[in-house]
């Protein structure tokens, strides 16, 4: 944006009607300074939201702004809601390929974030679905060697080798019925953690038994997760 500039603007780039009897003209507004103001609007309200039926669009961008709270946010801050409806100025941590990304939000590029991934000009977003959050260890040590914005998978919690019974049963196929999280690959199951019960025999069509534990699940309540670009 700048302030008028042409023909017959004052010294200080403000408007006049200038005075004819004095043959002064008054100041002539031009094409360049009306195409600097309506871009300026648009980049408020939003090129894909413009609606020629309505006069008030400006207003309505603003109180989104304000209710969305965006200044609260720099670029590439998490963002969580609870609504169904996408957040303005946010990527939804979907783990989606956004093409050109590393131009197009180059202020989250900038951030430094842990969020975002570069491949080429494309942007890669971190995929929060079904994730828990856990606070950075910092050199705290009790999540020592962790990287920030690394991804961490579950942990099992042994139980007592005293009590055959402790054994739980689950089909590799299938883990729903125990409300489990689907095991991403057999790697992610500790070789001392599971067992097939003698009594079932060694067929990969019988359950498997995990042995005295399972992967912990505290209580948890659904969000979205986005990226503030």
């Amino acid at each position: 944006m700048h302030r008028i500039d042409g023909d017959g603007a004052t010294s200080d780039n403000r408007f006049t009607s200038g005075n004819p009897q004095a043959g002064i003209p008054a100041t002539v507004i031009t094409p360049e300074w009306l195409n600097s103001i309506q871009e300026e609007l648009v980049s408020v309200i939003g090129a894909e939201k413009l609606d020629k039926s309505l006069s008030n669009q400006l207003l309505i961008a603003i109180n989104r702004l304000i209710k969305n709270n965006s200044a609260a946010y720099q670029p590439g801050d998490l963002v969580l809601w609870t609504s169904g409806e996408d957040r303005d100025g946010v990527l939804d941590l979907t783990g989606a390929r956004v093409a050109n990304g590393w131009n197009d939000y180059h202020e989250l590029a900038n951030s430094g974030s842990t969020l975002i991934t570069r491949d080429g000009d494309d942007m890669i977003l971190t995929d929060l679905r079904g994730e828990f959050f856990r606070i950075w260890d910092n050199g705290r040590g009790v999540d020592p060697s962790r990287l920030l914005g690394s991804w961490q998978k579950g942990s099992y919690i042994p139980g007592d080798d005293a009590f055959a019974d402790n054994l739980v049963f689950a089909y590799r196929s299938n883990y729903a019925g125990f409300g489990w999280d689907r095991f991403l690959d057999t790697t992610d199951i500790n070789s001392g953690d599971i067992r097939y019960d003698s009594n079932r025999g060694t067929d990969l069509s019988v359950p498997e038994a995990i042995h005295h534990g399972g992967m912990a699940r505290p209580r948890n309540f659904s969000i979205r997760a986005g990226v503030k670009y």
